[in-house]
This record gives structure tokens, C-alpha cells and sequence, in this order.
């Protein structure tokens, strides 16, 4: 479940909308989601049995029972082949580590085979498992050359289904992160990747990433079937909002000054390159969303819908 379905977000501010209405209009959409109930919300998931609940130290239980289930039960239950529980725990704690990174696999490998002996081949396995379980999953690359290779060959980022998997694989509690909001921003990351991928799922669009090593990003690229797509930053601190813009501006500029040089020569023009239909940050602090004068949505995290 999304963070609108569990009742964190009010939905006000619809994705689906800012990339199909051009006249859509969102600013003034006041978000009442503080950032110790999206620690709670990171912490006791998406899962539907949880709302059924009444204590929240039970809610939270939900996640951790269903993560020592994975790696003791699920991993050799899924095919009938007995696996071992430790390395199936010790390559989810390294997982967790890496959330929303584009880590290879080399070094989360190594993170398991410091402490057992284990090879690539067998992990390799168990990754593949904790996919079919839909535990971990990978985003891919984006690169609006669809005829590109740069996308096959970049990195892949990698998130749990859920970041609650992912928080009772480090032993955390919510209020851990009023101390680390470092490391939540990567659990922040995972949990608006999470509701993407399932607004992505209803609307048949893919959600992927993008990072280049002239130093354009973007933590999110939701592109719809027709093309059309929205460059996402996700940030925590609305002070980073003007950080993020800059950046998805420049991105944006980039495409714009290759389209500009491709069409110069038109006796023999180079492929032109479709620009976004949306710049966006989706903000955990922002307490209201907003259209800046150069274009960019901002979207509280807690106004957000498909």
C-alpha cells in the first residue's frame, strides 16, 4: 500500500495529473504529515494486516515478522530448495546498507562473504529468489536515447518492495532516525520509489534512474507509454528544494542545447531528444505544494497521489 492508501498522504497533489493536464493546478495543497509519522510510516510499511491493528508497537511488528520469515522460511520454501538462513539475512543486511544506491553487487557480495563462506554463484541465487519473493528489486537505468546503450550499461539502483524490509534487516525503530537523517534519505528515497512503482503498475508506466558522469541526476525518471516523462528529485529538508531545481533544470537545458545542435545541419540532423513533460521534487518537509516561477512541481510527500 502506498503512502495515500494508508492515510499519510491526503492526496491532493495527483502525479498522473501534472504529467497529462497542462492547465492542472496544484499550489496551495497543504500537507499535515510530520516527519516523525514518516519515520513510523518507513518503519511499519505498507502492509495491509497492519491497519488492522491497533497498538503501533504492533503495527511495527508486521515488518519485522515478515523479514525473519524471508530468510528463515520463504528463501527455501519459494522452490523447494533448502538455503541457508544466515547468508539469506547476512545478503538483506547488506542490501539494507545499500538501499536506494547504486552499489554493485561485487561490493554487497563482499559485505556477505566477509563473515561467510559463500560464493557469487550461490548469492547470485538467493538474489534471485529475494526478487521472486518481491523483497528486493532493482531499478533500472533511463536515457531518453531509446536506441542507447548508455542505459544497459549503467548501474542499477537497488530498493526493497518495501523499506520496512529493509529497516528490520538494520534493527531499527523510528526513532532512530531523529538522529540520522542521513540514513533516511535513503529509506525516504526507497518508500517514494515504492508508491511510484505502484502508481507506475496502474497506469502502465516504468519508473526508473539516472546519473551520468558529467553529474546530471535523477532520482526517479516516471515515464508513461507514450513517452511522455517527469524528472523526479526526492529530497527530505525543503531546503534543498532550490538545490534539486537547479539540477532538473539543467537537465532539462541539456536535453534542450543537444535538440537545438542535432537540428543544425539539416542535410544530415542527429536524433532529437523528447523533453520532459514535468520537472518535480517530491519533499518530505515541504508543507505545501507549489509551482516555482521556473516551472518545477513541488509535491509534498504527504499530498501525494496517483
Amino acid at each position: 500500500m502506498t503512502l495515500w492508501e494508508t492515510g499519510e498522504s491526503n492526496g491532493k497533489i495527483s502525479l498522473s495529473q501534472i504529467l497529462e493536464d497542462e492547465t492542472y493546478e496544484f499550489d496551495g495543497a497543504m500537507s499535515e504529515l510530520s516527519l516523525e509519522e514518516l519515520f513510523f510510516a518507513a518503519c511499519r510499511g505498507g502492509w495491509p494486516r497492519s491497519m488492522a491493528l491497533e497498538s503501533e508497537s504492533a503495527k511495527l511488528e508486521i515488518a519485522k515478522d515478515y523479514y525473519r520469515q524471508i530468510y528463515q522460511i520463504d528463501i527455501s520454501a519459494i522452490d523447494g530448495v533448502k538455503r541457508n538462513p544466515e547468508w539469506a539475512r547476512t545478503l538483506m543486511w547488506s542490501y539494507a546498507h545499500n538501499m536506494a544506491t547504486k552499489a554493485k553487487k561485487k561490493s554487497i557480495y563482499a559485505d556477505v562473504k566477509a563473515t561467510q563462506k559463500v560464493t557469487d554463484v550461490t548469492l547470485d541465487t538467493y538474489v534471485e529468489k529475494l526478487e521472486e519473493l518481491f523483497v528486493i528489486k532493482d531499478i533500472d537505468a533511463w536515457t531518453p536515447q531509446i536506441r542507447s546503450k548508455t542505459a544497459i550499461r549503467s548501474g542499477k539502483k537497488h530498493i526493497f518492495v518495501d523499506p520496512s524490509i529493509g529497516i528490520a534487516a538494520l534493527g531499527l525503530n523510528p526513532d532512530y532516525f531523529n538522529n540520522d537523517l542521513d540514513v533516511f534519505g535513503h529509506v525516504f528515497e526507497n518508500l517514494v520509489l515504492r508508491d511510484l512503482l505502484v502508481f507506475a503498475s496502474a497506469h502502465n508506466a516504468h519508473v526508473l534512474h539516472y546519473t551520468d558522469d558529467t553529474g546530471l541526476e535523477a532520482d526517479a525518471v516516471y515515464q508513461m507509454e507514450d513517452g511522455r516523462y517527469a524528472l523526479i528529485e526526492i529530497k527530505i529538508g525543503a531546503n534543498k528544494i532550490p538545490e534539486a531545481e537547479k539540477s532538473l533544470l539543467k537537465f532539462r537545458d541539456v536535453i534542450r542545447n543537444h535538440n537545438e545542435e542535432a537540428i543544425k545541419n539539416p542535410a544530415h540532423p542527429r536524433a532529437v531528444h523528447r523533453e520532459p513533460t514535468a520537472l518535480i521534487v517530491i519533499c518530505a518537509t515541504a508543507p505545501l505544494g507549489y509551482t516555482t516561477d521556473a516551472g518545477v512541481k513541488i509535491v509534498p510527500v504527504g499530498c501525494l497521489k496517483d
